[in-house]
C-alpha cells in the first residue's frame, strides 16, 4: 500500500471519492461536516503508521503525548487540541449562521447571482481563517494540510465559489508553504492575500 503521506493513485481516488460522495453534498446542503470522518476516508487503504491515529485527534486516549511539527514549528500541544477544536467549530458555526443569512442557498443558486466584492471577501476570509487555524492546531498526527484545504474548499462551495484550493499535489510550495509557516505562528491574514490570488487564477483558468 502507498504511504499515507505520499502522492499516490490510492490517495487521489480517496480524495475524489470523499469530495464527490460527501463534501460537496455537505457544502451544498449547508451541513456541518466531521473532519474526523474526512480524515478516515482520506486514509482508506493507505499504509499508516498506526491505525488508531486515523480519524482521531491528538490528545485522545493512546495519543496524549504525541506532538507534531513542520520543520522547526510545532503544532498545538496534544493536551490543548480538544479545546482548540471545540473553539474552532464553535466559531465556524457562528460565522456560518451569519453568512447563511447574507448568502442563502436560495440566492446563490439563482443563475444570474454574482457575489459583491464585500461578500466575496467575507467568504475568502473565512476560507483562509479555517485553513490557517487548522494548520496552527495540527490536530491529527498526519494529513492536516489535506484537511485544511478541504475545509477551505468546503466553505468556498457552501457559499457559491468554486473549489479553488488544490488538495494534492499541494499548491505552489513557495507562497503556500510560506503562509503555512505564518499560520502555524498564529498569523492567518497572509492566507487571505494568497487565497484571493489563487481564486483569481483559478477563475482565469478553471481546472
Amino acid at each position: 500500500m502507498a504511504d499515507w503521506d505520499a502522492n499516490s493513485t490510492q490517495l487521489t481516488q480517496n480524495i475524489i471519492r470523499l469530495l464527490t460522495s460527501s463534501v460537496w453534498d455537505e457544502a451544498n446542503e449547508c451541513r456541518f461536516p466531521s473532519a474526523c470522518r474526512w480524515h478516515t476516508e482520506l486514509m482508506r487503504q493507505l499504509d499508516v503508521d498506526n491505525p488508531d491515529w486515523v480519524g482521531a485527534y491528538r490528545g485522545a486516549p493512546g495519543m496524549k503525548t504525541i506532538e507534531v511539527h513542520v520543520d522547526d514549528l510545532w503544532g498545538m500541544p496534544a493536551n490543548e487540541v480538544a479545546n482548540a477544536i471545540t473553539r474552532f467549530e464553535a466559531i465556524l458555526q457562528q460565522v456560518f449562521e451569519d453568512l447563511d443569512v447574507e448568502l442563502p442557498r436560495s440566492l446563490i443558486d439563482q443563475p444570474q447571482f454574482t457575489h459583491s466584492d464585500d461578500q466575496l471577501y467575507k467568504v475568502i476570509e473565512l476560507c483562509s481563517w479555517a485553513h490557517a487555524e487548522w494548520v496552527r492546531i495540527h490536530p491529527f498526527v498526519n494529513g492536516n494540510g489535506r484537511i485544511a484545504r478541504i475545509w477551505a474548499n468546503y466553505i468556498a462551495v457552501r457559499y457559491g465559489l468554486p473549489a479553488f484550493v488544490r488538495i494534492r499535489p499541494r499548491p505552489d510550495p513557495l507562497p503556500y508553504g510560506a503562509v503555512g509557516r505564518q499560520a502555524m505562528q498564529g498569523e492567518w491574514q497572509p492566507t487571505v492575500t494568497l487565497f484571493l490570488r489563487m481564486l483569481k487564477e483559478y477563475l482565469a483558468n478553471p481546472q
